[in-house]
């Protein structure tokens, strides 16, 4: 047995001793185990992520990210979101996905001087969700 499958069975058997509550845990939800992106030197983003899935990498339906530009305001001092949409990663292999983007002053752009918030998103044909972030 696995380490997680074996901390999971301990979280588990401790749950069960506790008197009057149900609880459900799912052991079949993808899991994001890495992503990136970067601009390359033709001028393309680079978007990849890495997901995995119990039943095996087939069983993940859909990957894509969400792209929010964040601008640091020096005037007012604050930090400015603005949600920039987002984009659909394809599979090329069991558990490697990817999509190449051109930089575009709109979305993803190479020279801009603010910064982006890339949240990977992995959905299973169940519908079970796993997401992570990271910024660019």
């Amino acid at each position: 047995m696995n380490a997680r499958l074996l901390s999971l069975f301990l979280v588990a058997l401790a749950l069960l001793a506790t008197p009057g509550c149900f609880y459900i845990i799912e052991l079949d939800d993808p899991r994001i185990y890495g992503a990136d992106a970067f601009c390359s030197s033709d001028g393309w983003w680079d978007l990849t992520a890495n997901v995995e899935h119990p039943d095996g990498g087939g069983e993940v339906q859909f990957v894509w990210a969400e792209v929010t530009e964040v601008f640091y305001d020096r005037f007012y001092d604050v930090f400015v979101t603005t949600y920039l949409g987002e984009i659909d990663l394809f599979r090329e292999g069991s558990e490697f996905w990817a999509v190449e983007v051109r930089s575009d002053r709109n979305f993803l752009d190479c020279f801009s001087s603010a910064e982006y918030d890339i949240r990977f998103v992995a959905q299973d044909f169940d519908g079970d969700r796993d997401s992570f972030t990271i910024t660019r």
